[in-house]
């Protein structure tokens, strides 16, 4: 039996009663009797999604038959139950942009029952070599099909060819090749990117929330759905004692409590705190306003979080023109670069898995291993780049200044010269310098102070020793040690041997 003129047959409505309304995971109770589905990005989220059917599709009416379309709304609601919104938005779109094709390609009126398995293979090589999405649009529908042949066993669908599409490896996005690859555009920043963007923050560049968004990201690494869940309550400051010598009064530090979103479901597992700048602080103060819950109120609205504070990032780079030095261009920039930045850094700095983790608020390791194969390829050409040669002023690794203990403008933090991680320095003693920082350090003291503009490096300190000590460790590459670990610390053996040269004494 075929569908009729509207697309409807008797028996081949069976089992394909939309409900009228879906519990989502996050606990959100979403209206399907509509066209237009709404509901938030989450349950605690003021950034909504718009499902709207018939207007994705982009279609006449007859274009696609009413069977077709209502296959499509069971398969998303049943998609909610499960997945997040934006997840459910993407495979909306998906369909859109198969069905838009296959419309085009046959010049009829689209129907399930019509796609075989030549049409699939056809999508997927438009996918690849035309689109931006790569495979993935295939990887999406080839699951879709499957639900529709195996689990709802709808006449549509073809068992035989779900079977076969099920074979095929939708090559789509390579997980962390940006990062391995240190894609100009896509990878982390370089240092020379990361001098041009707090320039450009100093200078005041742009509008005020622009530099918020820039500063948040850049201190923190943090998910883009996060900023549309942090409400004004979760910013606290704290005035202080000054506790550094030759100085008297207060000070006001800030903190701000962030969720930690879990895996694709972006489920809130706990809150922890991370130490803010005082501009930022400052910032996010006078961005605030009080009648407001939401924090950072201007992000709400129909459009994912990523693309809309993608959209600040873009007008912020364009109206500071902070061009890239690696590409010619005007810097890209958006929120998953600042996250791989900031955990490329820490693996460079000696930072171990845990600690890196735990800064990108992963639930596990699983994910890591690829900052360090970053860092590990940034110190390999370093060895090899002769820019890098020792005697050369411009790339200055020593980041600190140098100073004596009893400075009246040094911090009373001092940092021993014990390194646990490299088998703990036994020939240094005493302190090596001091710390200049009014929040915590999340990094490696003491080798990663010698890459930190905080750091006070003592004249009199046993430098050397660490030198020579760092050197042995990393040639000798100890038993059971991660061959990249040694790697890592290449940058601070450099940076020592840049102060000694300061200090006269190489």
């Amino acid at each position: 039996m075929t569908e009729q003129k509207d697309g409807t047959s008797g028996r081949w409505e069976a089992g394909l009663e939309v409900p009228s309304e879906v519990l989502t995971p996050d606990g959100q109770t979403v209206d399907t009797t509509g066209d237009t589905w709404e509901l938030n990005v989450r349950a605690e989220s003021t950034s909504t999604v718009k499902l709207n059917i018939p207007t994705a599709l982009q279609l006449e009416a007859d274009g696609v038959t009413k069977r077709s379309q209502k296959i499509i709304r069971l398969y998303l609601a049943e998609r909610l139950r499960s997945v997040k919104a934006w997840t459910v938005r993407n495979d909306l779109a998906s369909f859109r942009r198969f069905v838009t094709w296959w419309h085009e390609s046959n010049g009829d009126v689209f129907k399930w029952a019509e796609v075989d398995e030549s049409d699939w293979r056809g999508f997927l090589e438009h996918g690849i070599h035309s689109t931006a999405q790569q495979g993935n649009d295939f990887a999406r529908l080839q699951s879709f099909y499957k639900w529709g042949a195996f689990q709802k066993e709808l006449p549509d669908f073809d068992k035989e060819t779900a079977s076969s599409i099920s074979l095929i490896s939708a090559p789509g996005n390579q997980k962390g090749s940006a990062v391995r690859t240190l894609d100009p555009h896509r990878g982390p920043l370089s240092d020379a990117e990361v001098r041009l963007i707090n320039d450009a923050l100093e200078e005041e560049k742009g509008t005020l929330r622009q530099r918020v968004v820039v500063r948040i990201f850049l201190e923190l690494g943090l998910r883009p759905l996060s900023l549309t869940i942090i409400r004004g309550e979760h910013l606290s400051k704290h005035d202080v004692p000054i506790a550094e010598k030759g100085e008297e009064g207060r000070k006001t530090l800030y903190q701000l409590e962030v969720p930690k979103l879990k895996g694709r479901s972006a489920e809130i597992t706990t809150w922890y705190t991370r130490p803010l700048s005082s501009t930022l602080g400052q910032e996010l103060e006078e961005v605030y306003f009080s009648e407001e819950n939401l924090l950072l109120t201007w992000l709400t609205g129909h459009q994912s979080p990523e693309q809309k504070i993608g959209r600040h990032l873009k007008n912020w780079v364009r109206e500071a023109d902070i061009m890239s030095p690696r590409t010619g261009q005007l810097l890209h920039l958006f929120p998953r670069r600042f996250r791989r930045t900031l955990a490329t850094d820490m693996a460079v700095q000696g930072a171990s898995k845990v600690q890196i983790a735990q800064a990108l608020g992963h639930k596990d390791l699983q994910n890591v291993d690829v900052y360090l194969d970053a860092s590990a390829a940034i110190l390999d050409r370093m060895e090899e780049d002769d820019a890098f040669d020792f005697q050369d002023e411009v790339v200055d690794l020593f980041m600190g200044k140098v100073g004596a203990p009893d400075d009246e403008d040094v911090s009373e933090q001092r940092i021993p010269g014990a390194a646990p991680q490299v088998g703990g320095l036994k020939g240094t003693t005493g302190n090596i310098g001091a710390c200049q920082k009014s929040s915590p350090c999340s990094l490696t003291p003491p080798l990663s102070c010698y890459t930190c503009s905080k750091f006070v490096a003592f004249e009199n300190a046993p430098h050397d020793d660490i030198r020579d000590e760092l050197e042995t460790w990393i040639k000798s590459s100890p038993e059971g040690v991660d061959r990249r670990i040694p790697q890592q610390h290449v940058t601070t053996l450099k940076a020592i041997r840049q102060l000694l040269q300061q200090l006269g004494d190489e």
